[in-house]
C-alpha cells in the first residue's frame, strides 16, 4: 500500500516539476521576445529594406477547415553597411501584396541601434505602451503563469503529502515499538 501511494505522489511531483519547468521557459523567452518589442518600441531606428522572399501553405484541421502558414525574409543594411537577414512567419494568409513575390518588395525596417540584429518591419508590433502590454504581457503572458500556478500548485500538494506519508511511517514505526 504504502509503495504504490509512494509511487502516486512521486509521479505527481515529476509531473508537477515538468509543468513547472516547461512554464519557466516560456516565460523566459515570453520575456525575452516581450522586452525586445518594448526596445523596438521605445529606441529603434528606421532602415530602408527589402522583403526578398515569401511562403505560404496550409494545413487540414480535424473539422476539415484550412489553416493558412505563412512566412517571409527580409534584408536591410544600416548605415554603416553592415546587412543582415530575418526571417518572420505568422498564421493566416499572406498580404497580397506579398503572394507571388518575384523581385524584392522595398520596406523599413525597425533596429536596435545597440542590437541591429533584433529588429521588425515597421508597423509589425505594437506601437504604444498599452497595446505592449495587451499583447506581450496579457495575451501572451496569462498561459504561462497559469501553467507555472499550475505546476507549483503540484508541487506544493504532492510534497505536502510526501511529507505527511513520512510522518505517519514514523508514528506508526514509533507506536510498534521499531524505534
Amino acid at each position: 500500500m504504502r509503495n504504490n501511494r509512494l509511487y502516486t505522489y512521486t509521479k505527481i511531483l515529476a509531473f508537477g516539476l515538468i509543468v513547472t519547468a516547461l512554464a519557466c521557459f516560456w516565460l523566459y523567452t515570453m520575456i525575452g521576445n516581450a522586452w525586445q518589442e518594448l526596445m523596438l518600441m521605445r529606441h529603434s531606428e528606421t532602415t530602408p529594406g527589402f522583403i526578398v522572399d515569401t511562403w505560404e501553405d496550409f494545413d487540414e484541421s480535424d473539422r476539415g477547415e484550412l489553416l493558412w502558414y505563412h512566412g517571409g525574409t527580409y534584408t536591410y543594411r544600416l548605415p554603416d553597411g553592415q546587412q543582415f537577414t530575418q526571417t518572420i512567419s505568422g498564421s493566416g494568409r499572406l498580404k497580397t501584396e506579398f503572394r507571388g513575390l518575384s523581385e524584392p518588395y522595398p520596406i523599413d525596417v525597425e533596429y536596435l541601434p545597440n542590437n541591429p540584429a533584433v529588429s521588425r518591419i515597421k508597423g509589425d508590433g505594437p506601437d504604444t505602451i498599452p497595446s505592449w502590454l495587451r499583447t506581450e504581457v496579457g495575451y501572451k503572458g496569462i498561459f504561462p503563469i497559469l501553467l507555472l500556478g499550475i505546476g507549483l500548485y503540484l508541487l506544493w500538494k504532492e510534497v505536502s503529502e510526501l511529507r505527511h506519508l513520512r510522518k505517519s511511517e514514523k508514528s506508526k514505526a514509533y507506536d510498534s515499538g521499531a524505534l
